[in-house]
């Protein structure tokens, strides 16, 4: 896959065991393409496009922009949507649905049990699915992590397995993690096939751990280093 902005000359290839850096020193930019990659409706902001085999494709549906990950939800509904879509095949294809439906028919019977009891006249819907089981009972990830490089791995773990996005950008990721914790994501990226683009508002130390540096200055000047 490859992203580029239509504004810019500079690109970046997303390759297996490479990840990238994107500099941009100018604040009111930086906060351009901020807004461009986080936005809810990314494929009509900005100038950003992601091809695969110089075909356009959905930013939403391949694309995840970090920009705080102390703020990193393991719940939101796009996720929760997703784990319950997967909980429900594994429980429809499985011997599990048996289980499933002895568990709905006693609590058919309970139900009818309670309004039998009432004084008023109560209904009640005969049909519950498994999703809506499993929002009832408010099945969820578990966030145990007990440091920020802990939850990004599991977070970029639960969003591959979940949605199926292997690229992920984070925005000022050197103001959460030290060099030595950012080493160490890589390192869990390459193993999860993954690649990660990190877009700065500064320059780190060291560039050399990046296929790809792009630097745009002050005056919005390109500049490019290959690792």
């Amino acid at each position: 896959m490859r992203l580029l902005h239509k504004d810019f000359d500079f690109f970046f290839e997303f390759k297996e065991n490479e990840q990238n850096l994107l500099v941009v020193e100018q604040p009111q930019l930086f906060c351009t393409f901020v807004r461009e990659l986080s936005s809810e409706n990314m494929e009509d902001a900005g100038g950003f496009i992601l091809s695969d085999h110089d075909c356009p494709i959905r930013k939403k549906d391949n694309l995840m922009c970090i920009v705080n990950p102390l703020l990193l939800s393991f719940n939101d509904r796009r996720l929760l949507h997703g784990l319950y879509e997967i909980l429900q095949k594994d429980i429809s294809s499985s011997d599990l649905l048996d289980g499933y439906n002895r568990l709905v028919t006693s609590m058919e019977n309970y139900i009818m049990q309670v309004l039998q009891s009432s004084d008023f006249e109560l209904v009640y819907s005969e049909q519950m699915d498994i999703q809506s089981l499993l929002k009832a009972l408010n099945v969820r990830f578990a966030q145990e992590q007990e440091t920020l490089i802990e939850q990004l791995v599991d977070y970029i773990r639960v969003v591959c397995g979940i949605l199926g996005i292997r690229c992920f950008i984070f925005v000022n990721l050197y103001s959460y993690l030290t060099e030595y914790e950012i080493k160490k994501l890589f390192e869990f990226s390459c193993y999860q096939k993954v690649n990660i683009l990190l877009l700065e508002s500064r320059q780190p130390a060291d560039i050399s751990i990046f296929a790809k540096t792009v630097l745009i200055d002050s005056d919005a000047c390109e500049i490019t280093w290959n690792g």
